[in-house]
């Protein structure tokens, strides 16, 4: 009978000892979880790929003026997302040797222009709002003379 009670006992103190152990491990998930999750902040990050070659980079300009810019497996950039100080907004795609081939602009009074270029960054096409929010359309030749326009 004493041996049974002593079991019991022994029995007792483990179960006491894995509820405490189970309450500690509940408060530690519990702080966990209610702890603010930290914060990673840098004026540049950027995102290379297995060889080294930076492919992706979030920057900020010397005036503060945050730019996305996507680069191809060369590390020329192809794609660029720009905010200007002046409000203005600027999605810009460049070809293999990294020209301008396409642009899209929000000016800072927020009225929009697409340039469509050549070869050289040359404007050939441009599609935008003028004074009272009416389109306008340009088309140009290789040589810069307008070809067309509307209105």
């Amino acid at each position: 009978m004493i041996d049974r009670i002593a079991a019991l006992e022994r029995r007792a103190r483990r179960l006491e000892a894995l509820v405490a152990i189970l309450a500690v491990g509940y408060l530690v998930l519990l702080a966990w979880r209610l702890l603010p999750r930290p914060e990673m902040s840098a004026q540049k990050f950027s995102v290379r790929d297995r060889g080294g070659m930076i492919r992706a980079e979030l920057s900020l300009g010397d005036g503060g003026t945050p730019s996305l810019r996507l680069n191809d497996a060369a590390g020329k950039a192809r794609a660029m997302l720009l905010l200007r100080a002046d409000g203005s907004t600027t999605l810009r795609f460049t070809d293999a040797r990294g020209e301008n081939r396409a642009q899209l602009l929000l000016r800072p009074d927020g009225s929009p222009l697409l340039r469509l270029s050549g070869p050289g960054d040359d404007a050939l096409t441009e599609v935008q709002t003028v004074e009272g929010g009416a389109p306008a359309l340009l088309l140009r030749a290789p040589d810069r003379t307008v070809r067309w326009t509307a209105p």
